[in-house]
């Protein structure tokens, strides 16, 4: 996506340059590294930009790292997109007045996963989801959303990814006989910690349809390594922007 991303900026600009929209203004793109792991190179990265003097930032990709650089050039009045940082927390304009995006929030990926389980034909699922600000937010727009398919689903919160938790609501997915399950967190480390779980736990796997409402291919296949590891995760699907389904096996419901 990295390498896509800075193509598109290239096509940008020569078409920029090309049809003379901006006769007066000479672009110059820089780039700037920030990191899923260590928040600190993201905040550093981005006081660098503002001491390099830049005039507007594209990125971050990631949600949690664009809520911590466009709370610092919303400071300095610098304006901030990005293409796909869907968090909720990104709408607040009196928190990050210089932000905007051109993807749709957390919450649309939301409803496109309830209308995705009604095209598939699926009458029922179960809701895991995390109990943050976020988490309910989005349960309580999909819950609604259900209601115009008139679809059964369950919900199970997840208070947090310590192991005894992740089993706890594992035990609440297996009691509700569903094998369709929407996945609502977006935090790609502990997304895969909950996979792997779920795998080892037998709810994962040839039978069973688990969503996610954003991209974890990148992690994903750095953690679970092989691909004949990878095929075990059969029925994992991830929605960022445009669907991909990462096997191709019947699902039943």
């Amino acid at each position: 996506m990295i390498v896509t991303s800075e193509v598109v900026l290239e096509i940008a600009h020569e078409s920029i340059k090309i049809n003379n929209i901006l006769p007066d203004v000479d672009l110059k793109f820089v780039r700037y590294y920030s990191d899923d792991n260590i928040t600190g190179k993201t905040a550093w990265s981005t006081v660098k930009m503002v001491e390099d003097g830049v005039d507007a930032v594209i990125g971050d990709m990631v949600s949690t790292n664009t809520e911590i650089s466009a709370s610092i050039t919303g400071l300095w009045k610098i304006p901030q997109c990005s293409f796909s940082s869907a968090s909720v927390s990104l709408s607040d304009k009196s928190k990050f007045p210089y932000f905007f995006r051109t993807s749709p929030s957390v919450i649309l990926y939301g409803e496109a996963l309830v209308d995705w389980v009604y095209k598939m034909g699926w009458k029922s699922c179960t809701l895991i989801y995390t109990n943050s600000g976020v988490g309910r937010q989005v349960s309580d727009t999909m819950y609604s959303r259900r209601l115009r398919y008139g679809l059964k689903m369950e919900r199970v919160a997840l208070y947090g990814f310590e192991d005894h938790q992740i089993q706890r609501t594992l035990n609440q997915l297996i009691q509700t006989g569903n094998r369709i399950v929407l996945f609502a967190d977006t935090n790609p480390i502990n997304q895969i910690k909950y996979l792997q779980a779920a795998k080892k736990a037998g709810v994962l796997g040839k039978g069973w349809a688990w969503i996610t409402m954003n991209n974890i291919s990148p992690g994903f296949k750095q953690e679970i390594g092989q691909d004949d590891e990878i095929s075990d995760y059969d029925g994992l699907m991830f929605v960022s922007g445009l669907w991909d389904c990462m096997a191709g096996d019947t699902i039943v419901n």
